[in-house]
């Protein structure tokens, strides 16, 4: 089998979370813009804030590696009449640079504010709280 990786070369991130919105995660990171410039500079470090919407949340930070690994997609084939499965691995492109986010993240404690309502809960359960600075 002759295997010939393609000129294309990416960048990899690797989340410290599951991904369901990758929207989402994009926000996390800073945006495509913020992504951008730290890919084009190999010193600086990639920001990810769990909470990007607040001001006082700390991001964790992660460091850029040199990498040697690629990009591989494996489609599935499977034909209908007599079953058997067909695996079509393709290269796209060799990862150079890898951002990790090795350390640990700091634990962070926000100013909350007690939640009021109308009329009072049974005995014995805790007030409401939320974070004030939404």
């Amino acid at each position: 089998m002759d295997l010939t990786f393609p000129d294309k070369v990416f960048y990899g991130v690797e989340f410290p979370a599951v991904v369901n919105n990758v929207d989402a995660a994009i926000e996390m990171l800073g945006g495509l813009c913020q992504i951008s410039e730290v890919f084009a500079d190999d010193k600086r470090r990639l920001n990810l804030s769990f909470r990007p919407h607040m001001v006082y949340a700390k991001p964790a930070c992660g460091d850029g590696r040199s990498s040697n690994s690629f990009i591989m997609r494996v489609q599935r084939f499977r034909n209908k009449v007599t079953g058997e499965l067909k695996l079509v691995p393709v290269i796209l492109g060799r990862v150079s640079r890898v951002y990790k986010f090795d350390a640990m993240a700091d634990f962070q404690f926000g100013p909350f504010e007690r939640v009021t309502t109308t009329g009072e809960g049974p005995k014995g359960t805790p007030p409401n709280y939320r974070i004030f600075y939404n």
